[in-house]
């Protein structure tokens, strides 16, 4: 089983070896956006930060930007 949230790129803070990103779950419940209403209703609220140190994935993240992330479970 796997679930879908959309998070967003709070901040980012660049460590020089490596860059922080800290996203917050979508929180809309009376928002014009009906997708960002549907993810409000799965996943309300939450926050991810990680540390990434490998160059080409940390340019990927963009501050104020939307980002899908995907929870399968794995043994």
């Amino acid at each position: 089983m796997s679930t879908i949230a959309k998070f967003r790129v709070e901040s980012m803070t660049d460590y020089g070896y490596c860059k922080e990103v800290k996203l917050s779950a979508v929180y809309a419940p009376t928002g014009v956006n009906v997708e960002d209403r549907n993810f409000t209703k799965q996943t309300p609220s939450g926050t991810i930060t990680m540390r990434i140190d490998n160059p080409e994935a940390s340019i990927l993240f963009k501050p104020e930007k939307y980002y899908y992330v995907r929870f399968d479970e794995c043994e």
